[in-house]
């Protein structure tokens, strides 16, 4: 149904103007806007409806466009266009790899034709990819990518009277970083080899922990490792961690105990015999740098030659970090004495060779032990409670060469003596 009210003043005194109506479901309802008379004095709304309500001509009797009251004719026509009743929705924080879908919905569509613009404009959409129903209401993606960050999309809609582009609506990859690790510091007196930590994230996927620092630490010091967590879409965050190297831990060794050595009648000094005077352990628990003793400073006595008398040996070991112990022992190297060298010093040992009696006088009763050992270095007599007379039995033992040792309070005197 047209309506024509060819005294309406809306758009100028007597401008007229008409409209159309439908009858919707027994409610009749205006379609489209007022069709106003061009000026005033028109007195547009002289009206005719086609049969089939789809053509509506409307005549203004007083128009003056051509000439003076010449009036004119304007013909409409009804066309259905597609309407769209529900716009594309941005969609927002998705995940890499994700699905995502965009609708449009609307009444007298025929056609719809999916387009995305990847920053140089809009072109059409197929199907293949990630990709899918790019010519229905609704736009299926899967499997988004980081560079679809900020893609725009929307529809281009037809039927046979004309044709609508739906609103534009944005695909936007989530910007939440991940979240940020409790990193504990890396502690050790020795070495530290530091392994990526990790944390997690609102989004499913893979995160990447890298640092450019090195994650091997062997020297003593403080570190800061500057790690550097990244999810799939783009967002990341900086953590640093601290590495601790701090050894104050000291190295162990242990020394052999004192010892006393007997020269033979044609020795002036003793030679070490391979490793008796070397350490008898080492240990640390960062590693051993170096072992060395003060007398030959070398990593072994071996070979070394020690003088008549007392020596003191000090050994050190150090280890990686300057830690250091230290262990010593005492080497007493005794002269082979012959008689008459007893003699001078107030002990007189006879006879000698004996057949078994050994006699024994001291000018000075100052003699705290005599002992008398084989060529093997085994004793065979001892004794610690001396008078200034004493007197030895050999009688029982085998004919041969004794080693007598007589010890007094600030030396001691070794020599030998003969058993037939």
């Amino acid at each position: 149904m047209v309506i024509g009210a060819r005294n309406n003043d809306g758009n100028g005194s007597n401008a007229g103007h008409a409209r159309v109506y439908e009858n919707q479901s027994g409610t009749w309802t205006q379609i489209g806007a007022d069709i106003d008379g061009e000026s005033s004095g028109d007195y547009s709304g002289h009206v005719s409806l086609s049969s089939d309500g789809s053509i509506v001509a409307i005549g203004a009797s007083l128009n003056s466009e051509i000439g003076y009251f010449f009036g004119h004719v304007r013909i409409y026509e009804y066309l259905q266009l597609p309407i769209i009743t529900s716009q594309p929705a941005n969609q927002t924080d998705i995940c890499v790899g994700s699905n995502v879908s965009f609708t449009v919905t609307g009444d007298n569509i025929d056609t719809y034709q999916w387009q995305v613009n990847e920053g140089s404009g809009f072109e059409n959409i197929t199907n293949g990819g990630v990709y899918s129903n790019a010519t229905t209401t609704t736009l299926n993606i899967t499997d988004i990518e980081l560079i679809m960050n900020n893609y725009l999309y929307r529809c281009y809609i037809t039927n046979g009277d004309g044709n609508i582009t739906s609103n534009v609506a944005i695909l936007s990859i989530e910007t939440e970083d991940p979240e940020t690790p409790t990193l504990t510091d890396l502690t050790d007196q020795c070495s530290v080899t530091a392994i990526a930590p990790t944390t997690t994230d609102n989004c499913a996927g893979t995160i990447t922990a890298t640092t450019t620092d090195p994650t091997e630490y062997t020297e003593q010091g403080t570190y800061v490792i500057s790690w550097n967590f990244a999810d799939d879409n783009g967002n990341d965050i900086n953590v640093n961690q601290n590495v601790i190297i701090n050894d104050n831990t000291n190295p162990t060794i242990t020394c052999i105990g004192n010892q006393t050595k007997q020269l033979t009648e044609e020795q002036t000094v003793y030679t070490v015999v391979g490793t008796e005077f070397d350490p008898t352990a080492t240990d640390d628990n960062c590693g051993i740098a170096s072992v060395t003793n003060d007398f030959n400073d070398l990593t072994t006595l071996e070979n070394a030659e020690f003088p008549i008398g007392l020596t003191t040996v000090i050994w050190t070991i150090t280890d990686n970090y300057d830690n250091f112990a230290t262990c010593n022992f005492d080497v007493q190297v005794n002269a082979f004495v012959n008689i008459e060298t007893l003699q001078q010093n107030g002990i007189l040992i006879y006879p000698n060779p004996t057949n078994g009696i050994l006699n024994f006088d001291f000018t000075d009763n100052n003699v705290q032990q005599i002992k008398i050992s084989d060529l093997t270095g085994k004793t065979i007599i001892e004794k610690t409670e001396i008078n200034q007379n004493e007197m030895i039995d050999l009688s029982s033992f085998e004919s041969g060469i004794y080693i007598i040792k007589i010890q007094t309070d600030n030396e001691i005197f070794t020599t030998k003596i003969v058993k037939e």
